[in-house]
């Protein structure tokens, strides 16, 4: 009987990580020095149209929260990283989709979408896929491939290595196909 390999846990780049980290506390330094600096100039912009002005402001809070979400998320990140992806005997499991055993996958692929590298994993049936998935997860999956993108996916973005590397690994855990670079 052949011995399994222990599971290959692939956590993010602490590098990346801080460099996240960096662009998020950026996102809130912008809104903050434009409301020192240019808090005359908005206020200004009340009189020359209540859109401009409502605009001006919902920005400002987009900024904010997408700084602060990023932050914290990225900051949790540093301090207590979880797992990117955990491949095992069992199957794949990708941070937000949980594990997909490989008899339910038909193959894995390396994709590119909108100008980045994708660990591609199609199910064999996406719908059975989506009815054992809370539905947070259900909607990440159905809007990935109403965008085009594989229906689960990590971002070359989110692995510490390049994405071949990881199918290489795969290849010690399971003969599920693995597909030509796509995109």
């Amino acid at each position: 009987m052949r011995k399994k390999p222990p599971h290959l846990v692939i956590y993010p780049s602490r590098v990346k990580t801080l460099v996240l980290l960096a662009t998020c506390a950026a996102m809130l330094l912008v809104p903050i020095l434009a409301l020192l600096f240019l808090r005359d100039r908005i206020e200004e912009s009340k009189v020359v149209s209540g859109r401009l002005h409502a605009a001006i402001w919902l920005g400002i809070g987009f900024f904010l929260l997408c700084g602060t979400a990023g932050a914290l998320f990225n900051l949790r990140q540093l301090v207590s990283p979880r797992p990117v992806v955990t491949i095992s005997g069992e199957g794949i499991e990708p941070i937000w989709c949980g594990l997909i055993e490989w008899d339910e996958i038909d193959h894995l692929a390396k994709a590119r979408c909108n100008g980045q590298w994708l660990l591609g994993i199609y199910p064999k049936n996406v719908d059975e896929l989506l009815s054992r998935r809370p539905r947070l997860r259900r909607g990440l999956i159905t809007r990935a491939i109403d965008q085009g993108f594989p229906p689960v996916y990590v971002t070359q973005l989110a692995l510490p290595m390049p994405v071949d590397e990881v199918l290489a690994d795969i290849r010690r855990y399971t003969d599920v196909p693995i597909s030509k670079s796509s995109g």
